[in-house]
């Protein structure tokens, strides 16, 4: 089996796991959709107005971070897709990575500054640009085989 395709086998699924966790937490018994909440806490503010729901209930992150744990996986089956990336632009990781954080920045900056509202769709795209970057890039640092 071509190394890659094992790598997703194992990588894929664990990011899922961790993007479904904080999003399923309105499915579970509220004793455990506690304890879910207290897990994300520490990562993310939680505010009701910032937060998908379901039901009333709110999911155990953000909008943005939303579109960051959902884009993690995307980006680790973009990587077996493609393939990794060439090493004159894996030299440039720090800057590639850099560079996805900069929709989120505009985002949050101009809804700060007044002159343009966010919305969840604005926060859950510009989160999802990182994270697929960032399960890309994950996936290409990890990964054993040369590019």
């Amino acid at each position: 089996m071509n190394r890659r395709k094992y790598f997703l086998y194992w990588l894929v699924p664990a990011l899922v796991l961790l993007a479904a966790l904080p999003t399923l937490a309105p499915f579970f018994p509220e004793a455990v959709r506690d304890v879910i909440m207290k897990m994300f806490s520490p990562v993310c503010h939680q505010l009701p107005g910032r937060s998908p729901h379901f039901h009333g209930i709110p999911w155990a992150i953000c909008h943005r971070d939303a579109g960051i744990y959902w884009g993690l996986p995307l980006g680790a089956v973009l990587f077996g897709v493609l393939g990794t990336i060439p090493s004159w632009l894996g030299r440039r990781m720090p800057l590639i990575f850099a560079l996805a954080l900069v929709p989120m920045g505009l985002d949050w900056g101009l809804d700060a500054a007044g002159w343009v509202s966010n919305s969840p769709l604005s926060r859950i795209v510009t989160g999802g640009v990182f994270g697929i970057t960032a399960g890309y890039l994950l996936s290409f640092a990890i990964h054993d085989e040369p590019a």
